[in-house]
């Protein structure tokens, strides 16, 4: 809330939208977490592509524009990433809580600036940075409690008595 800013101002479409994206993935991490215990992480991969092609076939047809030739390497390169990167984010919720795993979603902040900066010379003003600096504090936070809280339930239990 502090990098949308809303105080004094009505929240736009783009906010309302921004902030109805991070509540989705969040229960979206939750659900696939879930299934990761009953479900081969590739299967989830699958599916959920499966299921989401015609979902964003139907909005992207209002708008569709063939591309070109020249885009086609640049299209399949981010495919491919996409594929890769969903791949690893639920083979990443098999092995650990999906807290910690979101915790690692929030390093691409720091790259979306630099690319930002350096593909369109956009610059982020103070509070954009007091916000991610939160993020950044939170993620740090959460990442060393749940270490703690995995070694602590790697140490054998003690017994009554000794």
């Amino acid at each position: 809330m502090i990098i949308l800013r809303p105080a004094g101002t009505t929240v736009g479409l783009g906010q309302a939208l921004a902030l109805l994206s991070a509540m989705f993935t969040g229960l979206t991490a939750v659900l696939v977490k879930q299934l990761t215990a009953h479900d081969d992480p590739d299967k989830i991969v699958f599916l959920t592509n499966a299921l989401l092609l015609p979902l964003s076939l139907v909005p992207a047809l209002l708008v569709w524009q063939w591309p070109t030739a020249a885009m086609l390497p640049a299209l399949i390169g981010m495919g491919v990433c996409a594929v890769l990167g969903h791949v690893s984010l639920v083979r990443g919720y098999t092995v650990t809580d999906a807290s910690l795993a979101l915790t690692l979603e929030f390093s691409k902040l720091p790259f979306t600036v630099a690319l930002a900066y350096l593909a369109f010379a956009e610059t982020i003003d103070g509070w954009t940075w007091v916000g991610a600096l939160i993020i950044f504090a939170s993620a740090v936070y959460i990442t060393r409690r749940e270490a703690m809280l995995r070694a602590q339930r790697s140490l054998p239990a003690e017994r009554p008595g000794r």
